[in-house]
């Protein structure tokens, strides 16, 4: 099928004059059946070329994915019928001062896509420190008639992560990324951030649907912070209440120079519906109802001493300094499990914390994979010493 296929490509591109980009786009077809080109969806991810589609038939996908090509989708057979599961160990994160594991990676790229599918954590938080969903990594796409769910530990907790969807943008480029019919639930800490300078987009009904009243963790349902640009329209966050007194969970959150507009937008049960700090905001013809705390606060960080309230707690963003890890598609490759030298004795895991520093003679190395078994062609780092989980 494959050699069949790439066979017809090229004797339709003879002759035709490129003109902007992959004029000989292939669709390339997953099932995990056998009945398509490839068994797993990092196959034909490996495979494909700036410009081509993925199709994934129905099924349950257990694999992390890891895409650093720019134009690619991958569309499923709707979300009650193709799964992309988490694996109970995710090997590959992107670094920023600490270590991000998403069950869907895209890094270093723009205009990826994922439609019509679900992505489904499995409650494999535990396992797997700073947890996360989607993780668009100075990266920029879309998300079309998506659900995301699961992604949390086996029992709920304090630990600020599991992420719905994270994208965050630390290279200082553009990156666009949008979300259109996707629904986020049983989530640990946010169902949605998006974070940095450069980033900027829409959402179009996305609903965020947290735990309910609960004294484990100050959810959020939307945040955008650092600087990022976005354009909320018909979007809903529901049931997002702590009952703890040191934070307040919040439906929709700006920080930190942002721009948020928000139209047509709800907050139900949720303890503060809309906070707004040192940025600017617009909100019309939405609603808050039934708020346990404030329905809006706006205000600047200098004014935040003489509030007398809870305020939320956002997803933090340590942004790379010197002599800290920046990058990238970096493979949890773990001596006890490849074999690899390369990595201390000290560090089979990566540490997780606050300012875990990779010292300056860390190296990257691309290591030797002729047949593409690791999808994202395995790679060794110097790992730093253990720390502290972040919080």
């Amino acid at each position: 099928m494959k050699a069949t296929r790439l066979l017809v490509a090229l004797v339709l591109c003879m002759g035709l004059t490129v003109v902007a980009g992959n004029v000989c786009a292939t669709t390339w077809q997953v099932d995990g059946s056998g009945a398509g080109d490839f068994l797993t969806i990092q196959a034909a991810i490996n495979n494909a070329v700036s410009g081509d589609a993925i199709e994934v038939a129905a099924g349950h996908y257990a694999e992390q994915l890891v895409i650093t090509t720019d134009n690619l989708s991958i569309n499923g057979a709707g979300p009650t019928a193709t799964y992309i599961d988490s694996p109970a160990q995710l090997m590959n994160y992107f670094i920023i001062i600490n270590y991000y594991f998403p069950v869907v990676l895209v890094e270093n790229c723009d205009n990826v896509g994922f439609s019509n599918l679900t992505l489904d954590g499995l409650a494999q938080g535990d396992a797997n420190p700073l947890f996360q969903g989607f993780g668009y990594f100075n990266a920029g796409g879309w998300l079309d008639n998506v659900n995301i769910t699961g992604v949390r530990g086996a029992t709920l907790n304090n630990l600020p992560h599991g992420n719905g969807v994270i994208a965050v943008a630390t290279d200082g480029l553009l990156h666009t990324f949008d979300m259109t019919d996707v629904v986020v639930d049983n989530f640990q800490k946010s169902a949605v951030v998006l974070d940095g300078t450069g980033l900027s987009g829409t959402l179009t009904r996305v609903t965020a649907t947290g735990q309910g009243v609960t004294g484990a963790i100050a959810q959020n349902g939307f945040q955008v912070s650092r600087d990022a640009s976005f354009n909320l329209t018909d979007c809903t966050a529901s049931d997002i209440s702590y009952t703890g007194i040191i934070w307040s969970a919040t439906a929709f959150l700006g920080t930190s120079g942002t721009s948020v507009t928000m139209s047509g937008c709800q907050a139900a049960n949720c303890q503060t519906g809309i906070y707004m700090e040192d940025n600017s905001a617009s909100f019309d013809n939405g609603s808050v109802t039934n708020p346990t705390g404030d329905a809006l606060v706006a205000l600047s960080s200098g004014a935040k001493a003489l509030l007398d309230r809870l305020v939320p707690q956002p997803v933090t963003i340590e942004v790379a300094k010197s002599g800290y890890a920046k990058s990238a598609v970096t493979s949890r490759a773990w001596a006890t499990r490849f074999g690899l030298s390369a990595v201390r004795k000290s560090a089979s895991r990566p540490a997780v914390g606050p300012k875990s520093a990779v010292d300056q003679s860390s190296t990257v190395t691309r290591s030797s994979d002729p047949k593409g078994t690791n999808t994202a062609s395995r790679l060794q780092k110097t790992m730093p010493s253990a720390s502290a989980p972040e919080r």
